[in-house]
């Protein structure tokens, strides 16, 4: 889209904005502060004194709606967000800042066919934390891998077996509680 057309649809925003604001309705001033969110930064590169004079008086009348308590506190929660916005420049200086510390520089000793990993914090992992990583076995299990055989899961029989020795250790103690029991009676 050019600029003409964006500033032409600006204008009527504005407008529509304006008008809006003088008979609110419950959620209008929600509304209109998504609008601002998503097209202020367009509104304001509009350098037409008249315009800035417009967005002035627009912020303007949603701080006194805010003030006036006519909108409940989520939204004078937005309306300050946009305010906020607006004072950043709508996000243009902490998204230039934040690109440039996002920057790391190359690690000289990486190949550059090499796969660059990141960890959970978003930073690319160091040559430690890959070495690391390949040497720990992988700790989660997918029973898709297990070849099932005719009596259950590949490794199952060992189970099986040792289900039979437990079973069997488990009778031999039930044998023994009742003389146990009757012997510390006696005491």
């Amino acid at each position: 889209m050019d600029d003409t057309s964006a500033f032409t649809l600006g204008d009527l925003l504005i407008q529509f904005i304006i008008i809006i604001l003088k008979k609110p309705a419950p959620n209008s001033v929600k509304n209109i502060c998504q609008a601002l969110k998503l097209a202020g930064q367009t509104l304001e590169k509009n350098k037409n004194e008249n315009r800035r004079k417009e967005m002035e008086n627009m912020m303007r009348a949603l701080t006194e709606l805010v003030t006036e308590g006519r909108v409940d506190s989520h939204v004078g929660h937005m309306v300050h967000s946009v305010h906020e916005l607006r004072n950043g420049n709508w996000g243009q200086n902490s998204l230039n800042s934040s690109t440039v510390e996002s920057i790391e520089p190359l690690d000289p000793n990486q190949a550059i066919d090499e796969p660059v990993l990141y960890g959970p914090d978003g930073k690319v992992l160091t040559p430690e934390e890959n070495k690391f990583l390949e040497e720990v076995p992988d700790s989660t299990t997918n029973i898709e891998d297990h070849i099932i055989s005719e009596h259950g899961y590949e490794g199952d029989e060992t189970w099986m077996s040792e289900d039979d020795d437990i079973d069997a250790a488990y009778e031999e103690f039930l044998k023994h509680i009742p003389k146990q029991i009757k012997n510390q009676s006696q005491k």
